[in-house]
């Protein structure tokens, strides 16, 4: 009987749970493509540096950590952390598109409210200490 095959391998074991961890919107000037970064928790493994990029060809997209090495004058990219399978890179890319719209759509009416109401607290308890 031969061996299966990697991706025969992957079919058949369930999908680990996917967690985004600090995710971070981002507005840099000189990289107007990159949106969020964050940390993505995978089963019992984490990836740190994870980027949500948008272009203009394929939208919203995660790119996973990598080394750049400078050989020949030339820069090479080497993956640091990569999904093995479309589905994975899938669970993945979904789960960091909806922590990131979930964090884009919260109201920033609520966060000026609650500090806001913290400084009214806070001059409240002026003399408390």
């Amino acid at each position: 009987m031969p061996n299966p095959t990697i991706e025969e391998r992957l079919k058949a074991e369930p999908m680990p749970r996917v967690e985004v961890w600090g995710l971070n919107a981002v507005e840099f000037e000189n990289a107007p493509y990159l949106k969020a970064l964050c940390d993505v928790r995978i089963g019992h493994f984490i990836i740190n540096g994870v980027r949500l990029i948008e272009s203009k060809q394929n939208g919203l997209f995660v790119s996973f950590p990598e080394r750049v090495k400078e050989k020949n004058g030339a820069k090479e990219y080497h993956p640091v952390a990569h999904p093995l399978s479309k589905e994975a890179r899938a669970a993945v890319q979904d789960a960091v598109i909806a922590e990131f719209n979930k964090k884009k759509e919260a109201p920033e009416a609520l966060a000026a409210k609650a500090i806001l109401s913290f400084c009214a607290l806070a001059k409240n308890l002026k003399g408390y200490r």
